[in-house]
């Protein structure tokens, strides 16, 4: 295997402008994503209340459950929505500022007795920005990939967007938690930072779509 071919093969895909912007917005929108999967578990056991006696680790699963349906619901009816009006940006937009709005709320929740609830509804929320997301996104890249005779190639690069978040996200994450919870942790300082920079992530993921030549 030729490594300076391959390196070469790989350098290629992110000479088309469309490619390099789709990469860059899907990494943030991931980047958002691993950080909120990851802390979640240690934000509920620090800063909401949970009621019913409930565990930790059954609190945070419970959680997810709405997350997970609205996902699942919305990347159906958003891509037949996408297709069906041909547009592709104004639903990944709209998705990640749903997403970034849904972040910023969480820099302002505290333990109080409906805390658990009202996470329950922007998890939801949530869920329905990253439906419409994946589905609409996933659309995008295929209108957008730079070759036809390259395609499995281009993909397994764009992939890539998907999988370094997955390793990044968690170290950042835990020193931004770690050096600003030194400061106030009764006020949760570290998670206000670590979810402020999470929306930042999804909004930035959003805005930039605009920079890609597609409609």
């Amino acid at each position: 295997m030729n490594c300076g071919k391959y390196v070469q093969a790989i350098f290629e895909s992110f000479q088309d402008k469309n490619f390099r912007w789709l990469f860059f917005t899907r990494f943030m929108m991931q980047q958002g994503v691993s950080t909120v999967f990851t802390f979640v578990q240690y934000w509920v056991s620090d800063m909401v209340y949970i009621p019913n006696c409930w565990s930790k680790e059954k609190a945070v699963a419970i959680l997810m459950i709405p997350l997970v349906i609205s996902a699942a619901i919305c990347s159906v009816l958003f891509g037949l929505l996408s297709d069906r009006i041909k547009r592709r940006k104004p639903l990944v937009i709209s998705a990640s500022i749903l997403m970034s709005l849904s972040a910023g709320c969480f820099t302002v929740i505290r333990g109080g007795n409906l805390s658990y609830y009202i996470t329950l509804a922007l998890l939801f929320v949530s869920g329905i920005g990253y439906g419409t997301y994946l589905s609409v996104d996933f659309a995008l890249l295929l209108d957008i990939l730079p070759s036809i005779h390259n395609k499995a190639k281009d993909i397994a690069v764009w992939n890539q967007a998907l999988i370094l978040p997955q390793v990044l996200a968690t170290p950042i994450g835990g020193f931004i938690l770690d050096f600003f919870e030194q400061f106030n942790c009764e006020l949760g300082l570290g998670y206000i930072i670590l979810f402020a920079i999470t929306a930042a992530y999804f909004f930035i993921s959003g805005i930039f779509v605009v920079k890609m030549d597609v409609p």
